[in-house]
């Protein structure tokens, strides 16, 4: 009986046990079952900041990136222009100053602008001549042409020397130009050298014939200027600056100017020299007249200055030889 009793008693505590243990897991709060089949969840700080608009913040920095890809590349262009396009654009030039006759010319710049030298000459054609400026700037005193050959030796061209066959003080291009004869110093045989006739104003060809005009010159009468003049009528003319400049062109490329400027002071052609000229001596076989005009030949032979009766205006005419050491038609100047 007691064995029983005891065995019962075991049992009976058993179940209580049991009983009590399940009482106790139904009995607690769900929130605090751990799922231990469950990885564990971490919670991250930046669940609590303001959420970030990525794709703005990528535009943003895009857009900087490229403003100043633009910027730097906008400024290679710019220095590449400017230190190297441009200056290969707009290479330096050379400045070739030349002689300038103004519309309205005065006294105080008239010096240099009408004032020939022996050491320049002048292209044929002058077509492309400016309206104000005559540039001749051709230095023939080195004139050359080369050949080519397998030494590849430049020959030097000498021009002819200027001849006068009957030695009459005529060069016989010259005489080819008034149609005298190179053989014979008296063309017309009237007792008068052809050179002598010529400078009096008679024609060497016809017996007491003047020199104007005939059947080798031919007239130029100038409005602006108010003068006439007769030159071989082989030769061309042309004007420049309004008439102010008239151009004849010898079949040498040589140049006789006239050129017209204001002489507003009325000064006689010697004091008109001496101011543009000071201190130099002038000699009584300089100085020239006529009828109606007085003038001065320049020191150099080449350029004769003049002034009209009323001294209105001043007159220059120049002879721009093509070569300096060769003056085929100074005695046609002087005529």
């Amino acid at each position: 009986m007691l064995g029983k009793n005891i065995k019962k008693t075991s049992l009976d505590d058993a179940v209580i046990t049991k009983v009590n243990q399940d009482l106790i897991v139904h009995n607690m709060p769900n929130s605090s079952r751990v799922d231990m089949a469950s990885k564990p969840k971490f919670v991250s700080g930046s669940q609590f900041l303001p959420k970030l608009d990525k794709k703005n913040n990528f535009k943003v920095v895009g857009g900087l990136i490229v403003g100043l890809g633009a910027i730097f590349i906008g400024t290679l262009i710019y220095l590449s222009y400017y230190f190297i396009i441009k200056p290969r654009l707009n290479p330096p030039t050379t400045v070739v100053v030349s002689p300038i006759v103004e519309n309205t010319p005065t006294t105080e710049t008239s010096t240099d602008m009408m004032i020939a030298t022996t050491t320049v000459s002048a292209p044929t054609d002058l077509a492309g001549v400016g309206s104000t400026v005559i540039d001749v700037n051709i230095d023939s005193n080195t004139a050359s042409t080369t050949t080519s050959n397998e030494n590849d030796i430049e020959a030097v061209v000498n021009l002819p020397p200027v001849l006068d066959t009957d030695n009459d003080g005529l060069n016989d291009e010259e005489e080819l130009i008034l149609g005298t004869n190179s053989n014979a110093a008296d063309t017309d045989a009237d007792g008068y050298t052809d050179l002598s006739e010529l400078k009096n104003g008679y024609s060497p060809t016809s017996t007491n014939a003047k020199l104007y005009p005939n059947s080798i010159t031919t007239k130029y009468d100038n409005k602006v200027g108010k003068y006439e003049l007769y030159y071989p009528i082989a030769w061309g003319i042309k004007t420049l600056n309004n008439d102010y400049t008239a151009i004849i062109s010898a079949p040498d490329d040589s140049l006789v100017q006239i050129s017209v400027q204001d002489n507003p002071n009325i000064q006689n052609i010697l004091t008109w020299y001496g101011i543009i000229f000071p201190g130099e001596i002038v000699t009584n076989d300089r100085l020239k007249n006529g009828s109606n005009w007085e003038g001065i030949m320049g020191a150099d032979g080449l350029n004769f200055y003049l002034t009209d009766k009323n001294r209105e205006n001043i007159y220059v005419i120049s002879y721009i030889s093509s070569n300096s050491d060769r003056l085929v038609y100074p005695n046609i100047f002087y005529m």
